[in-house]
């Protein structure tokens, strides 16, 4: 039965506890056994629960059929052209004064309800950034409209034009794709990639804008001025070796893949032998 758990949480891992446990008695009939001692069993196999994350890959692309396999390899062979402190990754997230964790704690029986009176939570504004494996190079905060190919070309032009054979890694964005964003990247001396479609991962600044943003919901801005400076004062929480480890994570796959299983996970469990 412990085999037949393990089988059905990997073809059913959202399956709630009360069906495993029905289709559990209905394979073993002479098998009795409660809730708790099912979570148990599921436990000391190292199986834990946790928030699922959604992942969309169509087989179209604005009408086109893909070939992910080969639009990965296009994209690793110009990547693996360049050392990791070679590549600058740049894009650009929304922010607001309404950033706040998602959890907190109350009472029993009541609701966790956070209050505001100000206005400035609806306002949400447009922050554009580059990094590299060491740190943030630039980054550009607007008060007032959205990061359109006018403004992304002025940011990318003050980068352009301090340094040189650069691999620049853009996502699929319309404002990164521009002829003028291209020219730019060129005439400047610098080469540019795009990300895979529904690939977000392999733009290493995702992963810098999730930590960015913790910080951020940790300051709880309230107004633009403080948005501006809690932005600047998280940029510079987040340490060199982040960096190091975004670049990692998105573009030398194999030593990630080593470093995971070298990762001793304190909370793994020595699997027990089960009687028959």
């Amino acid at each position: 039965h412990i085999q037949f758990i393990k089988e059905t949480l990997r073809k059913h891992s959202d399956i709630q506890m009360n069906f495993l446990q029905e289709l559990l008695k209905s394979k073993f009939p002479k098998l009795d056994i409660s809730r708790q001692y099912l979570s148990d069993i599921i436990r000391d196999n190292n199986i834990t629960r946790k928030r699922a994350t959604f992942k969309h890959f169509p087989k179209t692309y604005r009408g086109n059929i893909r070939n992910e396999k080969e639009e990965l390899k296009e994209f690793f062979d110009v990547i693996n052209k360049f050392k990791l402190e070679d590549i600058i990754s740049i894009d650009e997230t929304s922010v607001s004064t309404s950033l706040t964790h998602n959890y907190c704690r109350a009472f029993l029986g009541d609701r966790c309800i956070k209050k505001t009176t100000n206005n400035e939570v609806f306002k949400k504004y447009s922050l554009v950034l580059a990094i590299n494996n060491k740190k943030c190079i630039a980054s550009e905060l607007y008060q007032n409209g959205a990061v359109n190919a006018e403004r992304f070309n002025e940011f990318l032009n003050n980068i352009c034009s301090k340094v040189k054979g650069k691999l620049f890694v853009l996502d699929n964005g319309q404002i990164h794709k521009k002829e003028s964003t291209k020219q730019i990247i060129k005439e400047s001396g610098n080469y540019l990639v795009y990300t895979c479609p529904y690939h977000p991962r392999l733009n290493s600044i995702e992963q810098f804008f999730n930590q960015m943003k913790h910080y951020i919901k940790l300051d709880k801005p309230t107004t633009f001025t403080a948005l501006d400076g809690s932005v600047k004062s998280s940029i510079d929480k987040i340490k060199p070796t982040n960096y190091e480890n975004y670049f990692i994570y998105a573009y030398n796959k194999d030593y990630y893949k080593n470093k995971l299983n070298n990762k001793k996970y304190t909370k793994r469990r020595t699997l027990k032998i089960y009687k028959n």
